[in-house]
């Protein structure tokens, strides 16, 4: 009966032993996990990355999906949309208020997109002068090539009255021209000397060659020899033979 009794008790020595190293065991297993977890969230905070499981990808914080990154282009774009929507309807002054918030316009450039569209509009707009008294708040911030795609396209539909208010404009927004443009002028007031010996004044020597034999053109089919003799006194000496031959 003894040995029965001291059997019983052995092996509940032996159970209750074991419980307590399992349980010592858990309570260390649980603080090493949980000085894991503490390592993990610290090296997330500091690096911001966290590792996917096996066949996922590195996500990154701070990176915009490509469908947030396209809605922020979109946004964007709806500034310079409403400037060109205002500029249709001819709502210059809103036109003008929404450029002057522009980044590009900040920067000192109207953005190239909707620069021609603007000085177009000035142009032909029913009373210029009130027009170009708006516009001026950009002046000095208009790019040639707006004037010489405004200017070439007004040349084209033969919109000489358009051709002249450009003309007219370029000097108050300081816009300079370029040989293009002043052909293109040229041409457009090929029967007007005035407006001719205008642009002779105002362009810089030596005078572009094609400039320069735009003026002769009109000035041989005018009959205007002192026009003609001006021109040649302003352009370079490599270009006077061939220009010689216009005349003649």
């Amino acid at each position: 009966m003894a040995t029965i009794v001291d059997a019983i008790v052995s092996t509940s020595a032996v159970e209750l032993l074991s419980v307590a190293n399992a349980v010592e065991l858990l309570s260390v297993m649980w603080v090493e996990v949980t000085m894991a977890s503490l390592a993990a969230m610290v090296w997330f905070t500091v690096t911001g990355t966290i590792i996917m499981p096996k066949g996922s990808t590195k996500v990154k914080q701070g990176k915009l999906s490509p469908r947030l990154a396209n809605a922020g282009g979109h946004e964007q774009a709806m500034p310079l949309q409403n400037v060109t929507k205002a500029l249709r309807q001819g709502k210059l002054g809103d036109a003008i208020a929404l450029l002057q918030q522009l980044p590009e316009t900040l920067a000192g450039h109207v953005p190239a997109s909707v620069a021609p569209r603007l000085l177009t509009t000035v142009a032909k707009a029913t009373n210029f002068d009130a027009a170009l008294a708006e516009l001026k708040v950009l002046a000095g911030k208009v790019e040639a090539r707006a004037l010489e795609a405004s200017v070439l396209e007004a040349a084209k539909n033969k919109d000489t009255d358009a051709c002249r208010q450009l003309l007219a404009l370029s000097g108050p927004m300081s816009i300079s021209k370029s040989a293009r443009t002043l052909e293109a002028l040229a041409r457009a007031f090929a029967s007007d000397i005035s407006l001719l010996r205008m642009l002779i004044d105002e362009a810089e020597t030596p005078l572009a060659k094609c400039f320069a034999g735009a003026v002769l053109e009109a000035c041989a089919a005018l009959r205007d020899i002192d026009l003609a003799a001006e021109v040649f006194e302003k352009v370079s000496e490599v270009d006077t033979a061939a220009l010689r031959v216009v005349v003649e």
